[in-house]
């Protein structure tokens, strides 16, 4: 085990609210992991995710699937 996860924070019947949590928190490749296998994951069950607790500008977010999409 590597000492993080996804806490659920709250729920809707569109939604879910999650915290990352342990080692995740601060882990750099967190945001490629929300929006590389939470979102997509949870698109598929007709899902969205808000994640609670942490920041990243549009422009970065922006920048991150331009990247993911280039690997």
């Amino acid at each position: 085990m590597h000492g993080g996860g996804v806490q659920l924070v709250a729920e809707s019947e569109r939604e879910l609210v999650v915290r990352m949590t342990g080692l995740c928190a601060g882990c750099p490749y967190k945001q490629p992991c929300i929006d590389g296998t939470l979102r997509p994951l949870l698109a598929h069950l007709g899902l969205a995710v808000e994640v609670v607790g942490w920041r990243i500008s549009d422009e970065a977010r922006e920048n991150l699937r331009t990247w993911k999409g280039r690997v």
